[in-house]
């Protein structure tokens, strides 16, 4: 009957240490949840320097006066690598990793329009028509 009893106890004893640990959740929750604002931030800065580019341009692209020279830059990529710069810093404190995900909007921004010009231009240049 001891023996029993000891094997019985036993079954409870490593039937209660193999259940699945729950700690972790709030953790994987948390991390979840910081990858998705992180892409909501990300698209939104991307979707509004477009939008921005898009309504204060004649040209499709902002450009701002580089000081002390005749040069000028693209408005997004200024942004985006000035706002990837100052994170590097730790300038942002405790929201520097959402400035990093805006800051890549910016740069997104800057690309799509580059590579679309790029594009565009090799297809004029091969003698195809102008999209309809």
């Amino acid at each position: 009957m001891k023996s029993e009893t000891i094997a019985a106890l036993s079954r409870v004893a490593s039937g209660i240490s193999n259940r699945p640990s729950y700690a972790g959740i709030r953790e994987v929750a948390t991390s979840r949840a910081r990858m998705i604002f992180s892409t909501g931030i990300m698209q939104g800065s991307m979707a509004g320097m477009a939008y921005l580019n898009g309504r204060f341009s004649d040209d499709g692209e902002i450009r701002i006066p580089i000081p002390f020279t005749s040069l000028s830059a693209p408005l997004d990529l200024t942004l985006g690598l000035g706002f990837l710069g100052a994170s590097l810093f730790g300038l942002f404190g405790p929201v520097g990793e959402h400035v990093v995900s805006a800051a890549n909007g910016f740069v997104g921004c800057y690309n799509v329009r580059y590579f679309m010009n790029v594009g565009h231009s090799h297809r004029m240049q091969a003698g195809q028509k102008q999209a309809a």
